[in-house]
Parts: structure tokens; C-alpha cells; sequence
């Protein structure tokens, strides 16, 4: 299988395992992803069907704004601590003040770099941030609550800046 789809997998070794795993996923891909996860079926199933991880298909759902139709989110349980290590990296989760900072800098349409450099955060964080806030506004309004921090003329995602990814 491996030699079939040498130009969409790259194998990944390590002292102990041989790891395969999707480099890119192709737009149709993409689009039948959001068609199935909008049906309702899970990251981890679509993950196995699309041989890729399961937070590439979030990331990919988060991305397009995709959300389940039933109404099933998946949310925190318990607090996370703010500051964790993921594979010898520490990561920090955004705080509320962060957040409204983040959305009062996205309204005055400096760029996801700019911000960034303001909250000592990659522009990356910025923009999968400014997804996640606009996902989770997205399902306060479905659900008919107001967001608690922003007021009604903060936009939830800046206007795209071009070479700024």
C-alpha cells in the first residue's frame, strides 16, 4: 500500500515504530470530510477512513467551520492547567483577558503576525484561536446565549491579510 501512495504518505520511523501518515489533504477530501462529520460522524472514525490523525480532522472541521448537526460537542470536562508540555513543548492555553485582547486587535484588523507579537504567541496560535472563538460563538448564538465577553460590534475573525497565514 505504501509504494501505491508514496506521493500522499511520508513514513516516519523512530528507534522503535514505523509511523505512516497523510502529508496533505486534497480538497475534495476536505469537502467530503465536512459532508460526513456534519452527518454526524465522528473525528476518530473519519480520521481511520481518511488515514490522518484525529486532530487533523479537527483541525481540518475547525478550518471550514464544520460542526456536528446533532448538536453533540465534545467539551472540556475538567480544567486544564494553563500551562502544559505536549512532546517537550510547553503550551499555554489562551486565558479570557488574552481572548479579549486577541478579538479587540482582530477588530482593529492588525495582522495574526502583529498579534501574535503583542500576546507572545505565533501567528498560527492566532489564527486556530480566532477559529476556536468563532466556532464557540457560532453554538452560543444556535443555542441563543449571548457571548460573555464581547460586545455586539467586536467581530469574532479579522479580515484575512495577504502573506499573513
Amino acid at each position: 500500500m505504501a509504494e501505491q501512495h508514496a506521493s500522499e504518505f511520508e513514513l516516519l520511523a523512530d528507534a522503535t515504530t514505523r509511523v505512516m501518515r497523510r502529508l496533505l489533504l486534497t480538497k475534495g477530501q476536505q469537502q467530503q470530510i465536512a459532508a460526513r462529520r456534519e452527518a454526524g460522524e465522528s473525528a476518530g472514525d473519519l480520521a481511520r477512513a481518511f488515514g490522518c490523525s484525529r486532530s487533523n480532522i479537527s483541525a481540518t472541521c475547525l478550518k471550514l467551520g464544520v460542526d456536528r448537526s446533532d448538536g453533540k460537542f465534545q467539551a472540556s470536562v475538567a480544567p486544564v492547567p494553563l500551562r502544559i508540555e505536549r512532546n517537550g513543548v510547553v503550551v499555554r492555553r489562551f486565558t479570557p483577558d488574552e481572548d479579549a485582547r486577541l478579538l479587540a486587535m482582530a477588530g482593529e484588523n492588525l495582522s495574526r503576525a502583529a498579534i501574535g507579537k503583542a500576546l507572545g504567541r505565533h501567528r498560527h496560535s492566532i489564527r486556530y484561536r480566532l477559529m476556536t472563538l468563532a466556532r464557540h460563538e457560532a453554538r452560543r448564538e444556535a443555542a441563543g446565549a449571548a457571548p460573555p465577553f464581547l460586545s455586539p460590534s467586536t467581530p469574532t475573525a479579522p479580515a484575512r491579510h495577504s502573506g499573513d497565514c
